[in-house]
């Protein structure tokens, strides 16, 4: 799924992957991300990240809330700390098939109701998408 919005992306995302990220080293939080997606062309260095996506511990969805909120907790500081204050980070804890949605603003997290499958790429592509500030793929004709 990644590698897709990458792909229709066109190079205007930076995209992290096992990457140590260091959001407030002052504070203890530092550590490794599974995934970390940002608006931008792709740096060596991370920058301003958007979204921060986890896979599911033991497949169990829940089990990875708690790194996904620290996560986006750590990419809030992350972005203060170096002049680029961002109002909404969004997360995602996903199975590879199932995949669930949080936002985090100020000190509120915000989970989204449903929880998507793999089988509704195109939704998926579109969340992604708008959580990184891309704009919509063009509708292709039926």
């Amino acid at each position: 799924m990644l590698s897709e919005l990458w792909s229709r992306a066109g190079g205007r995302i930076n995209l992290f992957s096992g990457t140590e990220f260091p959001a407030d080293p002052d504070a203890g939080l530092t550590g490794f991300i599974d995934f970390l997606i940002g608006l931008g062309p792709q740096l060596s260095r991370v920058s301003t990240p958007f979204v921060v996506v986890f896979e599911a511990k033991r497949d169990n969805i829940a089990e990875g809330y708690g790194q996904c909120i620290a996560a986006a907790v750590g990419a809030q500081r992350f972005n203060q700390r170096t002049g680029r204050p961002v109002e909404t980070i969004y997360g995602c804890v996903t199975t590879g098939i199932n995949w669930k949605f949080l936002r985090l603003e100020g000190n509120r997290v915000t989970f989204d109701m449903p929880e998507y499958t793999i089988q509704q790429p195109n939704r998926l592509l579109g969340l992604l998408a708008h959580m990184i500030g891309l704009p919509p793929a063009p509708a292709v004709a039926a």
